[in-house]
C-alpha cells in the first residue's frame, strides 16, 4: 500500500470515536495515518522491515542480522530513522528498487522469532476494521489476510526433529493468536 493513501481515517470529534474504512467519507480536519510495514529482501539476501508507526510522524527502519537473525535498530536519524516511508525505502534501496528480491507491503508485524538456520516473521497483509470506535479513538481490526516471510541466516545451526517439531507449532500458534486483533489508533 502506498504510504500516501489514506484508507482508514480514525479520530474523534465532540467526544465521539470516529473510523471509516473510506477516508473520504469521513470529515475530520486531521487524519491521521495508518501503521504501514515494508519487507525489503535485497538481492545480497539483506532483509530490511521499514515500520511506519500511527502513533509516531517518522519511520523506522529494522535491519535483520544475517548471521544470528537478531533485530537491529539504533534510533539514529538518517540510519534507521526517517522522516517518511519513501525516504526510508529509498535509503535501503540505494534509490533503485531493481536491486530489491522482494518488497512485500504490509498493515502490522504480528510476530517474528529466529530459529536455527532461519528467521520467521509474520505480517498482516489486509485488514478488516471489527470494533471502529473504541474510546478515546482508535479501532480495532481483524486480520484477514498475512504472509509469512522466511529469512535465511548465513551460519545455520543444525536443528532436531524436535526443534523442527517447534517450529511448526510456534508457527500455527502465533497465526491462532494473530488471527484474533490488532489495534491502531491515539
Amino acid at each position: 500500500m502506498p504510504p500516501s493513501q489514506c484508507h482508514v481515517a480514525c479520530g474523534s470529534r465532540n467526544g465521539r470515536s470516529i473510523c471509516s474504512d473510506d477516508a473520504s467519507t469521513c470529515s475530520l480536519s486531521t487524519r491521521f495515518r495508518d501503521t504501514s510495514v515494508v519487507v525489503v529482501t535485497l538481492d545480497s539476501s539483506e532483509v530490511y522491515i521499514i515500520v511506519s508507526l500511527s502513533s509516531r510522524s517518522d519511520t523506522q527502519v529494522i535491519y535483520v542480522d544475517p548471521t544470528t537473525g537478531a533485530l537491529c535498530y539504533n534510533e539514529k536519524l538518517g540510519y534507521d530513522v526517517f522522516s517518511s516511508q519513501n525516504e526510508a525505502l529509498d535509503y535501503v534501496t540505494n534509490g533503485s528498487k531493481s536491486l530489491c528480491r522482494s518488497i512485500i507491503y504490509a498493515r502490522a508485524i504480528l510476530g517474528y522469532a529466529a530459529l536455527g538456520s532461519f528467521g520467521l516473521l509474520l505480517v498482516a497483509t489486509r485488514l478488516t476494521s471489527s470494533i471502529p470506535n473504541l474510546p478515546g479513538g482508535g479501532c480495532v481490526y481483524t486480520v484477514i489476510e498475512s504472509q509469512w516471510v522466511k529469512i535465511s541466516l548465513q551460519n545455520p545451526q543444525p536443528q532436531g526433529k524436535g526443534e523442527i517439531k517447534n517450529v511448526q507449532d510456534w508457527r500455527s500458534l502465533i497465526l491462532m493468536a494473530s488471527i484474533t486483533f490488532v489495534k491502531q489508533g491515539t
